[in-house]
Protein backbone atom coordinates (compact mmCIF):
# COMPACT_ATOMS: atom_id res chain seq x y z
CA UNK A 1 0.00 0.00 0.00
CA UNK A 2 1.14 3.53 -0.73
CA UNK A 3 2.23 5.61 2.26
CA UNK A 4 -0.30 8.02 3.73
CA UNK A 5 0.40 11.79 3.74
CA UNK A 6 2.18 12.69 6.97
CA UNK A 7 0.22 15.37 8.88
CA UNK A 8 2.35 18.46 9.59
CA UNK A 9 1.96 21.58 11.69
CA UNK A 10 4.41 24.43 11.15
CA UNK A 11 5.24 27.83 12.53
CA UNK A 12 8.13 30.24 12.09
CA UNK A 13 10.42 32.80 13.58
CA UNK A 14 12.29 35.34 11.50
CA UNK A 15 15.22 32.99 10.83
CA UNK A 16 13.75 29.55 11.53
CA UNK A 17 10.84 27.35 10.54
CA UNK A 18 9.57 24.78 13.03
CA UNK A 19 7.82 21.72 11.61
CA UNK A 20 6.10 19.01 13.65
CA UNK A 21 4.91 15.74 12.14
CA UNK A 22 1.90 14.92 14.30
CA UNK A 23 1.85 11.13 14.61
CA UNK A 24 1.85 9.10 17.82
CA UNK A 25 4.93 6.98 18.55
CA UNK A 26 6.63 7.20 15.14
CA UNK A 27 9.16 4.48 14.31
CA UNK A 28 11.66 3.94 11.52
CA UNK A 29 11.98 7.70 11.11
CA UNK A 30 13.91 8.93 8.07
CA UNK A 31 14.36 12.67 7.51
CA UNK A 32 16.02 14.08 4.41
CA UNK A 33 16.63 17.81 4.20
CA UNK A 34 18.14 19.63 1.23
CA UNK A 35 18.27 23.36 0.52
CA UNK A 36 15.04 23.04 -1.48
CA UNK A 37 13.15 20.04 -0.05
CA UNK A 38 12.02 18.35 3.13
CA UNK A 39 11.14 14.65 3.20
CA UNK A 40 9.96 12.76 6.28
CA UNK A 41 9.09 9.07 6.38
CA UNK A 42 7.98 6.98 9.35
CA UNK A 43 5.78 4.11 10.41
CA UNK A 44 3.20 3.93 13.18
CA UNK A 45 1.52 0.92 14.79
CA UNK A 46 -1.70 1.21 16.71
CA UNK A 47 -0.79 -1.91 18.71
CA UNK A 48 2.15 -4.34 18.89
CA UNK A 49 0.16 -7.05 17.10
CA UNK A 50 -1.14 -4.86 14.26
CA UNK A 51 0.74 -4.07 11.08
CA UNK A 52 2.30 -0.66 10.85
CA UNK A 53 1.00 2.23 8.76
CA UNK A 54 3.55 3.99 6.57
CA UNK A 55 3.59 7.80 6.31
CA UNK A 56 5.57 10.03 3.96
CA UNK A 57 5.67 13.68 3.01
CA UNK A 58 7.91 15.43 0.49
CA UNK A 59 7.70 19.21 0.23
CA UNK A 60 9.45 21.87 -1.81
CA UNK A 61 10.02 24.53 0.83
CA UNK A 62 8.93 28.12 0.16
CA UNK A 63 12.48 29.48 -0.06
CA UNK A 64 15.89 27.81 0.21
CA UNK A 65 16.99 26.77 3.68
CA UNK A 66 20.43 26.12 5.07
CA UNK A 67 20.31 22.32 4.92
CA UNK A 68 23.71 21.92 6.59
CA UNK A 69 22.38 23.70 9.70
CA UNK A 70 18.92 22.09 9.62
CA UNK A 71 19.74 18.41 10.07
CA UNK A 72 18.73 18.08 13.73
CA UNK A 73 15.35 16.64 14.54
CA UNK A 74 13.73 15.24 17.65
CA UNK A 75 11.51 12.15 17.71
CA UNK A 76 9.06 12.02 20.62
CA UNK A 77 6.03 9.88 21.46
CA UNK A 78 3.88 12.67 20.00
CA UNK A 79 5.69 13.16 16.72
CA UNK A 80 8.80 14.41 14.97
CA UNK A 81 9.99 17.99 15.49
CA UNK A 82 12.35 19.77 13.11
CA UNK A 83 13.97 23.19 13.06
CA UNK A 84 14.85 24.48 9.60
CA UNK A 85 17.21 27.42 9.31
CA UNK A 86 16.10 29.98 6.73
CA UNK A 87 18.73 31.39 4.39
CA UNK A 88 19.34 35.12 4.40
CA UNK A 89 19.16 36.32 0.81
CA UNK A 90 20.38 39.38 -1.07
CA UNK A 91 22.71 40.56 1.72
CA UNK A 92 19.91 40.81 4.28
CA UNK A 93 20.81 40.55 7.96
CA UNK A 94 17.77 38.37 8.62
CA UNK A 95 15.35 36.25 6.64
CA UNK A 96 11.72 37.22 6.21
CA UNK A 97 8.43 35.56 7.06
CA UNK A 98 7.06 32.97 4.69
CA UNK A 99 3.41 33.20 3.63
CA UNK A 100 3.28 29.37 3.41
CA UNK A 101 5.55 26.36 3.96
CA UNK A 102 5.62 25.18 0.35
CA UNK A 103 6.79 26.84 -2.83
CA UNK A 104 3.61 25.76 -4.60
CA UNK A 105 0.54 27.92 -4.05
CA UNK A 106 -1.59 24.90 -3.18
CA UNK A 107 -3.48 24.31 0.07
CA UNK A 108 -2.43 20.89 1.38
CA UNK A 109 -4.98 19.30 3.72
CA UNK A 110 -2.25 17.61 5.78
CA UNK A 111 -0.13 20.78 6.29
CA UNK A 112 -1.41 23.33 8.79
CA UNK A 113 0.13 26.58 10.04
CA UNK A 114 0.03 26.94 13.82
CA UNK A 115 -0.90 30.63 14.00
CA UNK A 116 -1.48 30.43 17.77
CA UNK A 117 2.10 29.27 18.29
CA UNK A 118 3.38 32.03 16.00
CA UNK A 119 1.64 34.69 18.09
CA UNK A 120 2.80 33.00 21.32
CA UNK A 121 6.41 32.88 20.06
CA UNK A 122 6.31 36.56 19.13
CA UNK A 123 4.93 37.49 22.57
CA UNK A 124 7.61 35.46 24.35
CA UNK A 125 10.34 36.98 22.18
CA UNK A 126 9.35 40.44 23.32
CA UNK A 127 9.83 39.21 26.89
CA UNK A 128 13.34 38.01 26.02
CA UNK A 129 12.71 34.24 26.12
CA UNK A 130 14.43 31.86 23.71
CA UNK A 131 12.60 30.43 20.71
CA UNK A 132 14.84 27.40 20.59
CA UNK A 133 13.96 26.35 24.13
CA UNK A 134 10.25 26.56 23.43
CA UNK A 135 10.72 24.08 20.59
CA UNK A 136 12.98 21.77 22.64
CA UNK A 137 16.26 22.65 20.94
CA UNK A 138 19.58 23.82 22.31
CA UNK A 139 21.68 26.75 21.19
CA UNK A 140 25.04 28.39 21.87
CA UNK A 141 27.21 25.28 22.23
CA UNK A 142 24.48 23.09 23.71
CA UNK A 143 23.22 25.51 26.37
CA UNK A 144 19.50 25.18 26.86
CA UNK A 145 17.79 28.37 27.87
CA UNK A 146 14.82 27.83 30.16
CA UNK A 147 13.39 31.35 30.11
CA UNK A 148 14.44 31.97 33.72
CA UNK A 149 17.67 33.75 32.84
CA UNK A 150 18.34 37.44 32.62
CA UNK A 151 16.26 38.74 29.67
CA UNK A 152 19.10 40.94 28.43
CA UNK A 153 21.49 37.93 28.35
CA UNK A 154 18.90 35.88 26.49
CA UNK A 155 18.35 38.72 24.02
CA UNK A 156 22.13 38.92 23.43
CA UNK A 157 22.32 35.15 22.81
CA UNK A 158 19.43 35.35 20.36
CA UNK A 159 21.09 38.25 18.55
CA UNK A 160 24.37 36.27 18.28
CA UNK A 161 22.43 33.27 16.90
CA UNK A 162 20.77 35.56 14.36
CA UNK A 163 24.11 37.02 13.25
CA UNK A 164 25.65 33.53 12.97
CA UNK A 165 22.75 32.36 10.81
CA UNK A 166 23.02 35.27 8.42
CA UNK A 167 26.80 35.42 8.30
CA UNK A 168 27.08 31.78 7.26
CA UNK A 169 24.89 32.13 4.18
Amino acid sequence: AAPLPLPLVWTQHVNEVYVTATVVEPRDVHVTITDETLQIECSVSSSPSSSSVQYRVTLNVFEPIDASRSQDYLTTVRGIRLRLKKRCVDGATSAHFWPRLTREKVKLAHVLEDEDELVDLADKAEQGQAFSEMMGFKMEGGITLNGRGDPSEIAQLLEREKRKLCSSS
